[in-house]
């Protein structure tokens, strides 16, 4: 948290994404306002609060402020945080200014409505806009819509209203969104359910849409999909996982996964989706996709080796491969997509529960990829107990997860963290390694993170650490 060095008695204070700029004193500010309640950031954060003042005026650089201006509006934020402002100090007051702002997050509901409000008129160029646990989210999203027109990525997080407050009117005019994310706080049943049903609504108005999240929302239906299908036409990264306790969600069906999928094809880049309940003509249908770089497919037990073979020796940019409980898949499919070279780009491995993938299959699909994968996950891959050829070549390896994969050698477990230095976290289970044994791979290698899974079947994950007895 920035803050001037003189305003003690400020009551809030403020950071702006990727700006030296000091913390004000908010003067029009709730009097009741506590330092809880913050506008921050955690980008290109600039140390001024102390009484230092910037470079001295060298004389070389007295352009017009509005000239500077125009200048350093085709600077990025870490431009002006690292380069202009030590220049001299006319050019880093101008750098201050709040026309140059292009990200603000506001946190807290101790902050007055009022003066966010003046915060967002003051920054017309803005692009970034996060608000969390805020009182009057509505009112602040109808400022933005007035002030901000520039605005492409809008989080709303945990923010409370009126049980009949939803997302205002005039949110269609805002035709520029690319990422929208909305998550619920503690509101009424009434006031969540007429806000996610209206947020679905104004999906529609939004063609410039490039992400979208949808995960762990119960009250998605297909009729959703079907709007977004239709309007958001450069749709590139679309995320829809549900969670173990959503039972009573509505389940897509074929026919609905078909016609989303079919009409973004050539948009999408990126696709996360849990498929439960779904069939071979949707899995064709996702696989169709022919730009797809990151693919996720969860809980895809009706995937079957001929469709996968097909589809997947087409998806040439293929970084990121997540397939979980395809029980249907085996070795051999993997044996004949190798040679198709689709695997060389991948970055990420993600085979939980595909107990029928043997070891000569996991050997084949990382002889592709061996010197850029740093995420390989097999927890539940029962057919899989030989870590030697993970050891031996998978370097850059950094996240492993062999939890609940029968057979795997103990020593060779034991001794991962020192043939692999990269390795920054290992999940595994009581049974793969015993307490005492994790405990004193901790203490070895304290740098490593470790954690025990406790189910086979959701991610139930505890870190492993080590009591503090110095006191």
């Amino acid at each position: 948290m920035l803050q001037r060095g003189t305003e003690k008695e400020a009551n809030c204070s403020t950071v702006i994404c990727g700006y030296p700029r000091a913390a004000e004193t908010a003067e029009t500010s709730n009097p009741k306002a506590t330092r809880s309640s913050r506008f921050v950031s955690n980008k290109w954060p600039l140390k001024i609060g102390s009484k230092a003042s910037p470079a001295k005026n060298t004389g070389f650089h007295n352009l017009e402020s509005d000239i500077l201006l125009l200048i350093f509006s085709n600077m990025n934020e870490k431009e002006l945080a690292l380069s202009v402002c030590r220049v001299c100090r006319h050019w880093w007051n101008v750098a201050r200014n709040p026309r140059l702002w292009k990200s603000l997050k506001f946190k807290g509901d101790k902050i007055d409505t009022i003066t966010i409000c003046d915060r967002l008129r003051k920054c017309p160029n803005l692009e970034n806009l996060s608000l969390h646990n805020m009182k009057n989210p509505a009112t602040l999203i109808r400022q933005m819509c007035r002030c901000n027109r520039w605005v492409k990525r809008l989080k709303i997080k945990n923010c409370r209203g009126g049980e009949d407050e939803s997302i205002p009117e005039s949110v269609p005019n805002i035709g520029l969104f690319e990422r929208v994310l909305v998550k619920r706080g503690d509101r009424s049943f009434k006031a969540i359910l007429s806000l996610y049903l209206r947020f679905y609504h104004e999906l529609a108005n939004l063609p410039n849409l490039r992400k979208l999240n949808l995960s762990n929302n119960k009250y998605l239906q297909a009729k959703d999909l079907m709007t977004i299908a239709l309007n958001c036409r450069k749709l590139e990264d679309i995320s829809l996982v549900r969670s173990h306790s959503d039972l009573n969600s509505p389940q897509i069906t074929d026919q609905d996964a078909i016609f989303f999928f079919r009409s973004l094809c050539n948009s999408l880049k990126r696709v996360d989706f849990d498929t439960t309940g779904l069939t071979a003509p949707s899995f064709q249908a996702i696989l169709s996709c022919p730009y797809l770089e990151h693919l996720s497919l969860r809980n895809a037990l009706f995937l079957t080796g001929d469709i996968f073979r097909a589809q997947t020796s087409k998806l040439r940019g293929l970084k990121q491969l997540r397939l979980t409980q395809a029980s249907q898949l085996v070795s051999d499919d993997f044996t004949l997509l190798s040679k198709t070279r689709v695997f060389d780009r991948l970055t990420l491995i993600d085979l939980s529960g595909c107990w029928r993938i043997s070891d000569v299959g996991l050997k084949i699909l990382l002889q592709r990829c061996k010197d850029k994968l740093t995420y390989l996950s097999l927890k539940s891959c029962k057919s899989m107990n030989d870590l030697s050829f993970i050891l031996e070549n998978c370097k850059k390896l950094q996240y492993l997860n062999i939890a609940h994969a029968s057979g795997m050698n103990h020593s060779c477990v034991k001794n991962l963290p020192s043939i692999n230095p990269n390795l920054t976290k290992l999940v595994v289970d009581d049974k793969t390694l015993s307490y005492h044994d994790l405990m004193m791979l901790h203490t070895r290698v304290p740098k490593l993170t470790l954690m025990r899974s406790m189910s086979e079947f959701h991610k139930d994950e505890f870190a492993v650490c080590v009591e503090d007895d110095s006191d």
